[in-house]
């Protein structure tokens, strides 16, 4: 009895340490642009960066615009998520882009 516990532990043990723990994903695009997700997925020949732990929201972009992708630690609990780092992100990207704009004309 006692090695058949023993076997057990040793067991479950072993599968938990073959599941990786999860991280976020950052994603590069090809123009610089750079995508914290959550996971990502290849649907009807594009690939959807999702924001959350569920497919309910999303980016979709062509796989030739993906420059790299690479596992980075999950944001902290208290840190922005979804919607609203999003937002912000797009925010830079476009006020970047307005300034070198002003600073050519």
């Amino acid at each position: 009895m006692r090695s058949w516990v023993h076997f057990a532990v040793f067991s479950g043990a072993l599968a938990l340490a073959a599941v990786p723990a999860h991280a976020a994903e950052q994603i590069t695009l090809r123009n610089g642009f750079e995508i914290t997700c959550h996971h990502h997925g290849a649907v009807n020949n594009k690939v959807r960066l999702y924001t959350g732990s569920t497919n309910d929201n999303y980016i979709e972009v062509v796989p030739a615009d993906i420059a790299s992708v690479e596992h980075v630690p999950d944001p902290p609990v208290g840190g922005k998520r979804g919607h609203q780092g999003l937002l912000e992100q797009v925010t830079e990207v476009l006020e970047a882009q307005v300034g070198a704009h002003r600073r050519k004309a």
